[in-house]
C-alpha cells in the first residue's frame, strides 16, 4: 500500500498547529504574543518538522526527542523573550504541557472523530484553552481559602474563611476591617459578658440593614503554603444566613486581612 505525502501541506499544518500551542501558552501565561513572534516561530517549528522526513536518523530515540527540546525551546524564546531565566524555564513548561494536552485531544478527535488536521487542531486549542481557564480558576479559588482560628477568652473556634474582595465592611467608629462569619459557628465564642455592637452595611437586594457584631481577642490566617497572619481585636460580624451556600467556607474575611 502506498501513501501520496505533500510535504507543503505537512509543513502548513504544522505550522498553524504550533501557533495554537503558542496562543494556549500565551493564554495560560497571560502574555499577547506579537504577530511577527508568533510567525517566526511558527516556520521553525514547521521546518523542524520536516527533518525528520529528509533525514531518517531523527525519527526515533534520543535524536528526536533532543530535537523536539531545542525546536520547542527556541520557538518560546522567540515569543516570550530569553531575558528572564525563571520566567523562560516557566513559559516553557507550560508550552510542552499545553503540547502534551493538545496532542492528546488532537488524536482523540483526528482518529476517534475523524475530523480535518487543520479542525481537529482548532477544537484541540479551544479545549486546552477551556481546561486551562478551569484549572485557573480552581487555583485561585483555592488561593483563596484560609484556615482562621479565631480566640476569646478560653474559647477556640477554627474555621475556613474565603478572603472576598467584595467585603468593603467597616465598623462605623474606628474603621476597622469587618470580616462576616457563620451566626452557628461564631456563637460558640460568644459569653455572656461579650459586648455586642451593630454594624451597618449595604448590600444588593437591600440597601441598607445593620449586623449584630463583636471584637475577638485574636485572629491567626493561615494560607495553604502555612504562612501565618496574626490580628490583634478583631471585628467580627454575625450573619444569620450562611455565607457559602454549599458550604465550602463559613467566614467572608476582609480583604485587607491577608494582604
Amino acid at each position: 500500500m502506498y501513501y501520496v505525502f505533500y510535504i507543503d501541506v505537512f509543513a502548513a499544518e504544522n505550522f498553524l498547529l504550533d501557533i495554537c500551542v503558542l496562543l494556549v501558552t500565551g493564554w495560560i501565561l497571560k502574555k499577547k504574543p506579537k504577530p511577527l513572534r508568533l510567525f517566526a516561530a511558527g516556520i521553525l517549528g514547521s521546518a523542524a518538522a520536516c527533518v525528520p522526513v529528509f533525514v531518517p536518523a531523527m525519527r526515533f530515540g534520543w535524536a528526536m526527542i533532543a530535537l523536539a527540546l531545542l525546536v520547542g525551546g527556541g520557538m518560546v524564546g522567540i515569543v516570550f523573550g530569553f531575558s528572564r531565566k525563571k520566567g523562560y524555564l516557566k513559559s516553557t513548561l507550560v508550552f510542552f504541557g499545553s503540547a502534551c494536552l493538545m496532542e492528546g485531544i488532537f488524536r482523540v478527535l483526528v482518529t476517534q472523530a475523524a475530523l480535518p488536521v487543520l479542525l481537529a487542531g482548532l477544537c484541540s486549542a479551544l479545549l486546552a484553552y477551556g481546561v486551562s481557564c478551569l484549572w485557573d480558576r480552581l487555583k485561585t479559588r483555592t488561593r483563596a481559602l484560609y484556615e482562621v482560628t479565631l480566640l476569646l477568652g478560653e474559647k477556640k473556634v477554627r474555621l475556613t474563611a474565603l478572603r472576598d474582595t467584595g467585603n468593603q465592611l467597616y465598623d462605623p467608629v474606628k474603621r476597622r476591617p469587618v470580616s462576616i462569619g457563620d451566626y452557628d459557628i461564631l456563637k460558640e465564642l460568644l459569653m455572656q459578658n461579650t459586648p455586642v455592637f451593630l454594624i451597618p452595611y449595604h448590600s444588593i437586594g437591600r440597601s441598607r440593614g445593620l449586623l449584630p457584631g463583636f471584637l475577638a481577642d485574636r485572629m491567626v490566617i493561615r494560607s495553604g503554603e502555612g504562612a501565618e497572619i496574626f490580628i490583634e481585636h478583631p471585628v467580627l460580624a454575625l450573619s444569620r444566613e450562611p455565607v457559602s451556600r454549599r458550604g465550602g467556607y463559613q467566614m467572608l474575611l476582609h480583604p485587607d486581612l491577608a494582604e
